[in-house]
């Protein structure tokens, strides 16, 4: 019904996404109801595009991008399993409100059977597919009711490269940047080379039914809705992000000189988020990662690491360096296999609550809406627990009083640790039952063999440390390398 409503524009899904931190967003306006213009149809191929020859194709793309209106329907020809479609060859960032905030959007395919293809050429900088561009409007929450589906994306991973031989993301010799004048800090991630990144803060936002795949670095989806709900990223997949391979003497699976190429397959932050029935295989960094917000659903997901030196630090993360509130999540049902290699690959945490992991959790400049303690420490104390206010926080996740955390369900096989919780305040109710944990193995998470605070570890099932609980090991893990 979903595929039919679409077509027919009916739009009453929205997309937003972000890599850019959200203290920075000024906002002027929240969403009111708006009389939309007559409903349109707009073919992208009408404005000079086709997906049938090897043209550059983003001009043409982002003039029908510029011209829609609210209520409009965007359109790309489908082909994806027609001889001689190449796809749309993408050598700039499609922002895909144009010039203004729009909403109640539709960005489909021509036949939902059979997707339309937007693939990036070497010469890209940034990410393929963004929502909008700050450089033109920064007002977010104008951004709502935006549907994205049937539309695949190529992040030319073997043509496109992270970070130069300065190693740094600067756009000299790299992929990082814009083409247009938003790109003035080095390193900032709105501008890596990622494949499809939806920015904005309100409700109805959904991602459906579409390929991520060989992206650079960056993320396959990056998603913040962080003042938003009722938002679904469903039936997605993301197939290959980034370069996990970091270990002396192992083969980098992209085979372009960068080394510190990581990626997500999906980014979160924000929450009401709903995120059910995707795959991502052989992520680089997290395969699906959310850096906080309350009443997020990660269900029916199935996360896998395949043979070889493919690797990743966690399948499933849940991290509160964004905002702390875990209240009403529900981690249930995924299934994480790891298959990679245990020298060159693998998977260092199945399933990661709270982010502690990740170098203790200390971070300076922390965001509003982190809580943790004013210090960092081997053993911060708990007690000392409140919001971040200082340059330093150590940071926790914060299940509020009254309120349930579930995690049940869930299946990881052969991930370092399979299970990792480290870093959480219960106030509320933790429901842990029936996580099946199955034949943990060695990975290349070299803290593990050679030491992280004087300690080193094996594989091992179920660890919890701050809280300790019934049925884990309690052993205190602050390195994710």
């Amino acid at each position: 019904m979903k595929t039919f409503l679409c077509w027919i524009v009916i739009p009453f899904f929205v997309f937003l996404t972000a890599c850019k931190p959200v203290s920075n967003l000024t906002t002027t306006t929240t969403p009111t109801e708006e009389t939309i213009d007559t409903k349109s149809f707009i073919y992208v191929d009408d404005f000079g595009a086709n997906p049938f020859d090897d043209l550059p194709d983003s001009g043409a793309i982002q003039k029908a991008l510029d011209s829609s209106k609210s209520g409009d329907t965007i359109i790309f020809t489908s082909g994806i399993n027609i001889s001689g479609y190449i796809g749309y060859l993408i050598d700039k960032t499609l922002f895909l409100t144009g010039l203004s905030p729009k909403h109640d959007l539709v960005f489909t395919s021509s036949d939902p059977q059979n997707h339309s293809l937007l693939r990036a050429t070497k010469d890209l900088k940034g990410f393929v597919v963004r929502l909008f561009a700050r450089s033109r409007f920064y007002s977010p929450l104008g951004l709502y009711n935006i549907d994205f589906g049937f539309i695949d994306v190529h992040g030319g991973r073997e043509e496109r490269i992270c970070m130069g031989l300065d190693q740094i993301q600067n756009g000299v010799g790299d992929n990082w940047g814009s083409w247009l004048p938003e790109c003035d800090q080095i390193e900032d991630a709105w501008c890596s080379p990622g494949n499809i990144a939806f920015d904005g803060g309100y409700s109805g936002i959904v991602v459906h039914d579409l390929v991520s795949q060989q992206g650079e670095c960056g993320s396959g989806l990056a998603f913040n809705v962080r003042r938003g709900t009722d938002n679904i990223i469903d039936n997605v997949t993301i197939d290959t992000v980034g370069d996990h391979v970091h270990a002396k003497g192992c083969a980098n699976t992209d085979n372009d000189g960068d080394y510190g190429g990581w990626s997500d397959g999906m980014t979160i932050e924000g929450g009401g988020v709903t995120i059910t029935n995707n795959t991502v295989i052989n992520p680089s960094d997290i395969g699906i990662v959310t850096f906080g917000g309350s009443n997020t659903i990660i269900a029916n997901n199935t996360i896998k690491i395949t043979e070889g030196n493919n690797g990743a630090f966690a399948a499933i993360g849940i991290h509160p360096n964004g905002l702390a509130n875990a209240s009403g999540d529900q981690i249930t049902g995924n299934i994480i296999i790891n298959e990679g290699d245990n020298k060159c690959g693998g998977l260092h945490a199945g399933i990661n609550i709270g982010l502690h992991m990740w170098g203790g959790a200390c971070m300076t400049d922390p965001l509003p809406g982190t809580y943790g303690t004013p210090n960092c420490s081997s053993e911060p104390d708990p007690d000392e627990i409140g919001p971040c206010t200082g340059d330093t926080c150590q940071v926790y996740l914060l299940i509020r009083e009254g309120e349930t955390f579930m995690f049940k369900d869930n299946s990881v096989t052969g991930a370092h640790v399979n299970y990792l919780i480290e870093g959480v305040i219960v106030e509320g109710t933790f429901i842990d039952e029936n996580n099946i944990s199955l034949s943990p193995q060695l990975s290349d998470w070299e803290a593990a063999r050679f030491g992280c605070d004087g300690r080193t570890w094996g594989p091992l099932d179920k660890v919890a440390h701050h809280p300790s609980l019934p049925g884990y090991t309690d052993l205190r893990i602050h390195c994710e390398r």
